[in-house]
């Protein structure tokens, strides 16, 4: 699989990149990421990249869920968004997936450390994660939210009322 990505190289400005990856299990599982900060949502995207995800970036609550009523609400196995952004924020999209009856896990991060986890699920997240994280770590609990709704077979459809 070729993947185009955008990385820093010892302070330069972006550079464009094409790079092979390995084709993996994980394919079949994309990653909508959610951050205003394009840079760090460009070494995210690659990290999950790198560990045979495919994602999907949005640099605002607004544009991810009109990415998510889209057409990608299928396609989409979970969610990576930060808390707070220009046009809308992390909970409020956790909201609106809700309101659609969305089954996909959502996990927020943040650079707040005072953000509680509790609030975070009273609005439906899975959990969150505290800027800067280990991506082996962010990687390893959004694939076992991801595997935990398969096997419940709801991953990415619509709850039923």
């Amino acid at each position: 699989m070729l993947v185009h990505i955008k990385v820093a190289a010892g302070g330069k400005p972006l550079e464009s990149k094409n790079m092979n990856l390995k084709d993996d299990a994980n394919l079949e599982s994309t990653i909508l990421i959610v951050d205003d900060d394009a840079e760090y949502t460009s070494l995210l995207a690659f990290s999950f990249q790198c560990r045979g995800f495919k994602t999907i970036d949005a640099r605002s609550a607004t544009e991810a869920l009109a990415l998510l009523l889209g057409g990608f609400t299928g396609k989409v196995a979970a969610v990576l968004t930060d808390l707070h952004m220009n046009e809308g924020s992390g909970p409020d999209l956790a909201r609106a997936m809700g309101l659609l009856r969305s089954r996909v896990p959502v996990y927020f991060m943040t650079g707040d450390p005072g953000f509680d986890s509790a609030e975070a699920i009273s609005l439906g997240a899975e959990g969150v994660l505290y800027k800067p994280f280990d991506i082996g770590e962010a990687v390893k609990k959004i694939a076992d939210a991801i595997e935990q709704r398969k096997k419940s077979g709801t991953n990415g459809q619509n709850r039923t009322a």
